[in-house]
């Protein structure tokens, strides 16, 4: 190479090195969507940031390499000192100078020295004193939908404060935001069962998802949840299901990265002359292998508390680039028993029983969906009750209506 040559390489480096030009944060209006919880003297703020308000802040689009940041404030006014512990919001929270580094590429010196210091000082400190407030920015994993997290805080009297929060992330629409929620039934048509009675109502709800026009036999509705809405939608993602994205939403319906297919919208089924209210997706490391839950609103109630009906399928694999070309798990009835499994160890699960109402196939003569696709199963459909407090595993009910499923497989 040519001096000629080498200096101007060397310009055209230097020109084309950018610059570091974060926004102020107190000009990026995320505190608008502050959530607050308190306990024991001790006061937490918490907002989970936007795609584009973390483009902002930190001049990197973090999102594109998982990166989502929370801004926490933690006020203390017990008499002694607390440290915040950040494992307790993710196991694998990114350090902020580790994030600096993912964007250092094709900065100048300066400004990844500028980086790595705004980073630095906009982390959230560990310890607190008393009668200090205390905030900062903690580095978490991306979530889309409803992103739900702990913060943690340790203090010297051995007390740990666990606050729990659910936050929306701003940039998503996810399912049930397509829901007219109270129109989805005349008042007349709202039915307040007893137990009795809504026994009898679960057993005659129809026994399969349709097509649009409300024929054909498709998947078993299988599995049935009782419970206030904001205890459904807590209860599935603290058990890390994902909520999916809104099927009327273009931007939602044009997702194609791999690591964001785990919310893509999914594909309709219908019940009651319409398409699910809010569809649940919780995906293995491949999206193809997955679990995928639908629900919808009953007419019925129980001690005030809104009855739903549900669909849940286990697919095991799908065609190249489509979502909708799958395989299913024969054996259906193992996600109904997977989301028994996860909701029960949640300690989100009040009571448990099974009513009929599907209609009993075997892996000898199964039925079929109406994409053609081959399911058995026992014929029954779990009933759960979600608890609005935690409740132990051996304190769960079973309510004795219809026997559980015995074991399809022998013990051994």
């Amino acid at each position: 190479m040519s001096a000629r040559t080498a200096v101007l390489a060397l310009l055209l480096a230097f020109a084309g090195c950018r610059s570091f030009d974060p926004v102020p944060i107190e000009d990026v209006p995320f505190k608008e969507r502050i959530a607050t919880q308190s306990e024991h003297g001790v006061t937490v703020n918490a907002v989970v940031l936007s795609a584009d308000e973390s483009k902002a802040v930190f001049d990197a689009r973090l999102y594109d390499r998982d990166v989502q940041p929370i801004w926490l404030e933690i006020t203390n006014d017990s008499p002694q000192d607390v440290w915040y512990l950040p494992t307790g919001t993710d196991d694998q929270y990114f350090a902020p100078l580790e994030v600096a580094y993912l964007f250092r590429s094709g900065r100048s010196g300066s400004a990844r020295e500028a980086m790595d210091r705004w980073y630095y000082d906009l982390a959230m400190g560990k310890r607190v004193a008393p009668g200090e407030t205390r905030s900062g920015f903690v580095f978490t994993h991306m979530e889309l939908g409803t992103k739900s997290f702990n913060v943690d805080v340790f203090g010297e009297d051995e007390d740990l404060r666990r606050f729990t929060f659910f936050c929306p992330v701003p940039g998503f629409r996810v399912s049930h935001e397509d829901v007219d929620w109270a129109n989805l039934y005349p008042p007349g048509e709202i039915q307040e069962l007893d137990e009795a009675g809504l026994r009898r109502a679960l057993e005659s709800i129809p026994s399969h998802t349709t097509k649009a026009d409300g024929t054909g036999a498709g998947d078993p509705v299988n599995l049935v949840l009782v419970g206030s809405p904001d205890d459904i939608y807590y209860a599935l993602i603290t058990c890390d299901w994902d909520e999916t994205g809104s099927l009327d939403d273009p931007a939602n319906a044009s997702i194609s990265s791999t690591r964001l297919r785990r919310y893509a919208p999914a594909p309709p089924m219908y019940l009651f002359g319409r398409r699910q209210d809010v569809a649940f997706r919780k995906s293995r490391r491949s999206v193809r292998e997955r679990n995928e839950l639908r629900l919808w609103v009953t007419p019925y109630k129980l001690n005030g508390q809104t009855v739903w009906v549900g669909q849940v399928r286990r697919t095991i694999g799908a065609g190249l680039g489509d979502m909708l070309t799958y395989k299913i798990d024969a054996n259906i009835d193992e996600a109904r028993t997977y989301v028994i499994m996860s909701l029960w160890y949640a300690n989100v699960v009040g009571r448990a029983g099974y009513v009929s109402g599907v209609g009993a196939s075997s892996i000898e003569a199964p039925a079929k969906n109406l994409k053609s696709a081959s399911y058995f199963t026992d014929g029954l459909r779990a009933v759960l009750w979600i608890a609005d407090e935690p409740v132990s595993f051996e304190e769960v009910e079973f309510v004795d209506w219809e026997e559980p499923p015995r074991p399809s497989q022998p013990d051994g």
